[in-house]
Parts: structure tokens; sequence; C-alpha cells
């Protein structure tokens, strides 16, 4: 099935819904969508190694430098 015609044959279903359900629908694609790309983020994210603690010494050693 072409996109053309996915698309055509989402609008005929869609246009078969009250109201209240294609805005029910919308929202639920709406999440689906965010939830899609906070996965592909999280996957892109890279492990870091720097622990809490290194960073609080590196700002104690770059404060005491201070005049």
């Amino acid at each position: 099935m072409l996109a053309k015609e996915k698309m055509q044959e989402l609008n005929q279903l869609v246009g078969l819904l009250t109201d209240s359900e294609q805005e029910a629908l919308l929202e639920a694609l709406k999440k689906q969508l965010l939830l899609r790309k906070a996965q592909q983020l999280k996957v892109s994210v890279l492990p870091n190694p720097i622990k809490m603690q290194d960073i609080v010494e590196e700002i104690r050693k770059v404060r005491t430098k201070k005049p």
C-alpha cells in the first residue's frame, strides 16, 4: 500500500470517529511520537563516566586558585 493510499484510508477511518474519539486518537499519537523521540535520544546519549564527586573536587580546585 502506498503512502497516499494509507493516508486516504486513515482519513476515512478517522472521519468515522466522534470528535472526542478523534481528540483521544490525536493525543495518543502525539504521546507515541514523543516516546519514540525520547527513546531515540536515550540511545544516542553516550554514557558519562564523570561522577558528581569529581565535579565537586574540580570546582574546589578552581575556587582555591582564584585570588
